[in-house]
């Protein structure tokens, strides 16, 4: 059941947030009465009247994240009062006192208890031991919110709901951004309880999603336990605008499939895939740094075993696939502005990215010379590939040769490095081809530098356009 949480000062504010959520199809509102600044209880009993919707009341103490500045003691009463107003759920913290809760249960049976257990700082090892200890005959509902150290803490927290939540009410959820792919994918794990804000700006959780990006990027309601899972892998993710584009092609293209992005670190990646095989993930992106990290535990399929690095898996069948489909998104960009056989090709950079593009490049024909900070990475490539290799330092040399298309395969223009400078401006030569992979919604710098000379600029995003259309291609459609 999805539940919107409403953070409001007073009764009025409070209706306003609900009429809001009520625009889309959700099933629980949470009032969380600890954010009041004060407590009527006429005013609640008339809220409550107001909508036709189950109501979830919280009074959260501070111990576990809540607002409230009383004592327990006087918590515990404004608690029964409230009960009194017979909510349907009534929010309720794992170690609130046993005869207390004894009392309410037999006095309010009508009332549904949860009993809610938070850690602000880590996601136990040991999910099912946690679980155990919260086990009371006075609950109806078991929720476990954690903090998300890593991606891998919301895949055990998804696989404990799928196998516990056969024989429990359970509610598990993890807390900050690396957390947000218990929310997205609960529905596939049958999470009891699943918690959402009104808008970006009031969430009761760090990493808790709006509505608005819940229905509107993710199509929520359309996710269910038969929903196959796709996902970017890398770090950073947060820039990549993967989730908005397969997400609306899944749905143009009527696939029962959500995709979305998740911040994986190299050492994770053993453990990471451990986890995600007992989940319905189907197929993968994968972005920096883990191009080539990925290789040892995939199969390497047709190019991406002469470019040793991949930007695509495929799940079939217990078995994890790679391809890499970088390069041909790129040269296709270029091939929708002129032909690339027998052209000279200057490539920056000498990471997975870079690899797939020179490879592309040269079996269609150009000439390539590569051009990196790292001079020895750079040559490694220039062997495998048999093209041209020097340090950032021969651009100016080189320029005055010429050169017609000139491609940006490092992470220079991201996030953190939108104003670093590559090459000086005299290298970008007037009337050339420059495609610039970072993907962003501006110009990068290198791209405003070569619009002023007038050169044919592809952005990012179309060649991004183009190898996202290969993976769907991959995923969805290979015989494997």
């Amino acid at each position: 059941m999805l539940v919107t949480a409403i953070c409001a000062k007073n009764p009025k504010d409070a209706f306003s947030k609900i009429e809001q959520a009520l625009s889309y199809p959700i099933d629980i509102v949470e009032l969380r009465l600890d954010c009041f600044k004060k407590l009527d209880l006429s005013e609640i009993e008339k809220l409550k009247r107001a909508f036709n919707i189950p109501m979830l009341f919280t009074l959260r103490k501070k111990s576990q994240g809540g607002l409230f500045k009383g004592s327990e003691k006087s918590r515990l009463k404004v608690i029964e009062n409230l009960l009194a107003l017979q909510p349907e759920y009534f929010d309720l913290e794992y170690d609130i006192d046993k005869s207390f809760l004894k009392l309410v249960h037999k006095k309010y049976r009508r009332v549904k208890l949860i009993c809610s257990y938070h850690d602000f700082k880590k996601t136990p090892d040991n999910l099912r031991s946690l679980l155990a200890r919260l086990i009371r005959k006075e609950f109806s509902i078991y929720k476990i919110a954690t903090m998300a150290n890593s991606t891998v803490d919301s895949l055990r927290m998804l696989n404990f709901v799928r196998e516990y939540g056969k024989h429990r009410d359970v509610c598990g959820l993890c807390m900050g951004e690396l957390g947000k792919a218990t929310r997205i994918l609960s529905p596939i794990v049958n999470n009891r309880l699943n918690y959402v804000g009104v808008d970006a700006k009031q969430s009761t959780a760090p990493g808790q999603l709006s509505l608005q990006e819940l229905f509107a990027t993710y199509y929520y309601k359309n996710i269910n336990k038969k929903t196959h899972v796709y996902a970017l892998l890398g770090n950073p993710v947060e820039q990549s605008i993967g989730h908005i584009f397969h997400n609306h092609m899944f749905k143009k293209l009527q696939q029962n499939a959500v995709y979305l992005k998740l911040q994986v670190e190299k050492k994770e990646l053993s453990q990471f895939f451990q986890e995600a095989a007992k989940l319905p993930f189907k197929g993968y992106s994968v972005t920096m740094p883990l191009k080539e990290s990925v290789i040892p535990f995939l199969k390497l399929m047709t190019d991406a075993k002469e470019i040793k690095a991949v930007n695509t898996i495929l799940c079939s069948k217990n078995k994890l696939f790679g391809f890499n489909t970088d390069g041909i998104g790129a040269l296709g960009s270029i091939a929708a502005v002129a032909r690339v056989k027998g052209k000279k090709v200057v490539v920056l950079g000498a990471g997975g990215t870079a690899r797939a593009i020179i490879y592309e490049a040269i079996k269609k024909g150009a000439k390539v010379v590569v051009l990196n900070r790292t001079l020895k990475q750079a040559k490694a490539i220039a062997k495998t590939f048999g093209c041209e290799a020097y340090d950032l330092n021969y651009a100016g040399k080189f320029a005055k040769d010429g050169y017609d298309i000139l491609i940006n395969a490092t992470s220079v223009g991201m996030i953190g490095q939108e104003n670093i400078a590559l090459l000086p401006d005299r290298t970008i030569l007037a009337g050339t081809i420059v495609l610039d992979m970072v993907c962003k919604a501006d110009l990068t710098k290198l791209l405003q530098k070569a619009k002023a000379k007038k050169c044919a600029c592809i952005a990012g995003y179309e060649a991004f356009a183009m190898q996202a259309a290969e993976q769907i291609l991959l995923w969805f459609y290979l015989p494997i």
